[in-house]
């Protein structure tokens, strides 16, 4: 009898701890926290509580951020793998409060079905920009990591019971490992279903013209919804400083004003993820300048756009165009860069290092980063747009001619040359200097 005393007596005692650790999680900070799993989080609210459901949601926008820093070279959809790590921590949490006897497993199962369902858009996502299984899984690998340290943490801190900690240890893996399984058999799915939808086709047609493919012009017609023989202008809209990670919602609005404005009935998307291309098309061309699409778009979006091209090369040329321009843009922090209007600086500035050395070479002192030095280069623009007349300089500069006439005596001193003699350099190291930025610290 005494022995199953003290056998009924751990029963309950495994569950209060438990319980007690799942609700010690909290987020960190005193923002409200909100999930883009928004459906499973509601649903496990009801079985785990408000506070450990934001502290699930914290930890999975954590892993997006982490997964994104560690693969720059890539488009990473944030949203889609913090929405997926949402519901891959619930689920965690779900089956070790099913361990410890606070919730019943069969509810649990039922939870898990129904989250795996609500994390079938993710998993789309994913897909749709090629992430590949492998980086999923090490994401899931890595919340597995996290979130085992944080649970023995938090349980270590209440000082509960060695039976406990390998409870948390084991619950967890197994939650972890059947989400692996689940995740890869719905993955495969979907990626079969992608390969096959139009959505596919209109990617893989995107991609041979890019990549300078011949294409029939009539099943391009079919599946753009455009005439390849038409013009194009292509735009490449990203979230802008403020708004890094804007949604696609914005980034579609960006793209449905442009197309709106410019009067294109039609327009071919690709989206990825914080990131959109969109070619208009029309039988003439559309003609736009940057402060007319500035005032069309947001604070939440950058645009960089290519020149109006014809045909099939036409659209690779004005989105290679566009994409340029996007680059310089972030580069030099502009929110709208036309690329016709700005080719030799974006041009010049495809190699930064090689440009920073040629701006370096080519007007020394004048690029450093002072008062003075910045008050000679803008003498200098200023008596090139003046067409090299010192006395139409001097009143555009508001000083007197022979104030003039020092500085441009000082620039040519620091040039080592008259300021005519490299003059082509001399202007397209004007046009880099705003690009290259401060020149770096090579302080051991």
């Amino acid at each position: 009898m005494g022995h199953d005393a003290v056998r009924y007596r751990k029963v309950p005692l495994l569950s209060e701890e438990i319980a007690a650790v799942i609700a010690s999680l909290v987020p960190r900070g005193t923002e409200p926290v909100t999930g883009w799993a928004s459906a499973a989080c509601r649903q496990a609210e009801t079985t785990l509580g408000a506070s450990a459901v934001a502290w699930a949601v914290q930890v999975a926008g954590d892993l997006a951020s982490r997964t994104q820093v560690e693969h720059p070279e890539g488009f990473v959809p944030v949203q889609a793998i913090a929405a997926r790590g949402e519901v891959l921590v619930l689920q965690v949490l779900s089956t070790l409060a099913a361990t410890g006897g606070s919730v019943d497993m069969a509810a649990v199962d039922i939870a898990a079905e129904d989250m795996a369902a609500m994390a079938e858009e993710p998993i789309r996502a994913l897909i749709a920009v090629g992430a590949p299984f492998e980086r999923v899984a090490e994401t899931i690998r890595v919340a597995h990591e996290v979130v085992v340290r944080e649970l023995l943490g938090a349980g270590i801190a209440l000082e509960v019971s060695a039976a406990t900690l390998t409870a948390i240890t084991v619950s967890v893996a197994r939650a972890t490992d059947e989400v692996l399984a689940s995740l890869a058999k719905r993955y495969t799915q979907e990626a079969e279903r992608f390969s096959s939808s139009v959505q596919h086709a209109r990617h893989e047609l995107i991609d041979a013209l890019l990549d300078g493919r011949p294409v029939d012009e009539h099943a391009a017609a079919r599946i753009l919804g455009v005439s390849i023989s038409n013009y194009h202008r292509s735009f490449v809209i990203s979230g802008s400083p403020s708004y890094p990670h804007a949604d696609a919602r914005s980034l579609r609005r960006a793209a449905d004003a442009i197309k709106n404005r410019l009067g294109a009935r039609t327009g071919v998307v690709r989206e990825h993820a914080n990131l959109l291309w969109m070619w208009v098309s029309s039988e003439r061309p559309l003609l736009v300048d940057e402060s007319v699409v500035a005032a069309w778009i947001g604070d939440e979006v950058r645009v960089g756009f290519g020149s109006v091209q014809p045909k099939a090369t036409g659209f690779r040329r004005t989105h290679l165009e566009a994409e340029a321009a996007a680059r310089y843009g972030t580069s030099t922090g502009t929110a709208v860069v036309d690329y016709a209007c700005h080719t030799l600086p974006v041009l010049l500035s495809t190699d930064a290092e090689r440009a920073r050395w040629f701006v370096e070479s080519e007007l020394g002192e004048l690029a450093a980063q002072n008062p003075r030095s910045r008050e000679l280069v803008t003498t200098l623009r200023c008596y090139f747009d003046s067409k090299l007349r010192i006395a139409v300089a001097a009143e555009r500069l508001h000083v007197h001619r022979n104030t003039a006439i020092h500085r441009l005596a000082a620039i040519e001193s620091i040039l080592g040359h008259p300021v005519t003699e490299r003059l082509a350099e001399v202007q397209a190291a004007l046009s880099l200097l705003d690009v290259i930025g401060d020149p770096p610290d090579e302080t051991p």
